[in-house]
């Protein structure tokens, strides 16, 4: 199993209703421990 392989089966995604300003953030954390967080417009 990939590293992102991994990363997917331990951290599911839980389901949600978009809010008001239907955004969302998404942090990302590579396997050097590096973070990256992104705004998303859901639908």
């Amino acid at each position: 199993m990939s590293g992102s392989d991994a990363a997917r089966s331990l951290y599911p995604s839980r389901p949600f209703e978009p809010g008001e300003h239907k955004r969302i953030a998404v942090k990302i954390v590579d396997d050097q421990g590096i973070e990256s967080l992104n705004g998303m417009e859901v639908g």
